[in-house]
């Protein structure tokens, strides 16, 4: 079985810059490697990944800590945390050229919408389109202002919505296929009226993943978690994190518990 274990939440408000990346790195190597590229490619988007952001040391931390929309100076600001972060990997002598592109262009968009240089689809650089589409997802999962995250479900419906033509669209299916119908993280409603969160996906049964359900009766830690069956105990619908009352809430924890694990044949 493939088993990757990503964390997706911060302990501390200062280590979400952290945790996104490692977010952005396991996912991107997944996606590029459920696009098939070979080993030496899966490596180069992982660390390109894993580095994308680093330019954002460089940027005051009162920007970066905003929650509420920025002005247009500020946003210019944080545009050039790509240019920061070239010339901050230019200082080693190891980091390899070919994953340079990805933190150069992890911002520019397919209809030359996006930044540093506005480049169009196919000006931008292969690797670059992977980690720009797992860092759009991501970056919706864990908005500053958590009132506003999305479960991993309705962000990758966002994107495949209202993103269209913007992010490059075999990339976009191939990370639909591969995160399931139920992602790692979404908040659902079961056929028997319980609530819970998808903890892992079963790759041979994209209807039935693992989930953690909510019993008020079992200490958090404690929790079940199902493996769901058809015709016996299914997804009634998705949950929108935000109309979940706090103490369920704080009980499935979206942001602290999830892990993505695939379950597929050994």
């Amino acid at each position: 079985s493939l088993v990757l274990h990503l964390i997706s939440g911060a302990a501390k408000e200062q280590e979400g810059l952290y945790y996104h990346s490692l977010n952005v790195a396991t996912l991107s190597m997944m996606l590029a490697k459920s696009l098939n590229l070979p080993a030496a490619q899966i490596k180069t988007v992982g660390i390109g990944a894993l580095f994308h952001d680093i330019g954002k040391i460089k940027i005051p931390s009162q920007i970066l800590r905003k929650t509420t929309e920025l002005t247009a100076p500020e946003q210019n600001l944080l545009k050039l945390h790509t240019k920061y972060g070239v010339e901050l990997t230019a200082l080693t002598d190891t980091f390899p050229l070919e994953a340079w592109p990805i933190i150069e262009q992890h911002h520019e968009y397919i209809d030359g919408s996006g930044y540093p240089n506005a480049l169009k689809e196919p000006q931008i650089d292969a690797l670059a389109k992977i980690v720009a589409v797992v860092n759009t997802f991501d970056n919706l999962c864990h908005p500053l202002d958590i009132s506003k995250s999305r479960s991993p479900h309705h962000a990758l419906s966002y994107m495949y919505r209202s993103m269209k033509g913007k992010l490059p669209d075999r990339e976009m299916k191939v990370m639909i296929k591969m995160m399931g119908i139920y992602p790692p993280g979404t908040i659902v409603l079961l056929s028997d009226q319980r609530l819970g969160i998808v903890m892992s996906v079963n790759s041979e049964s994209l209807l039935c993943p693992n989930v953690l359900v909510y019993d008020a009766d079992v200490p958090r830690l404690e929790a079940p978690i199902l493996t769901l069956e058809p015709d016996k105990l299914s997804i009634s619908k998705v949950i929108k994190i935000q109309s979940l009352p706090q103490h369920i809430a704080e009980y499935l924890n979206p942001r602290a518990q999830v892990s993505y694990h695939i379950q597929g044949k050994p």
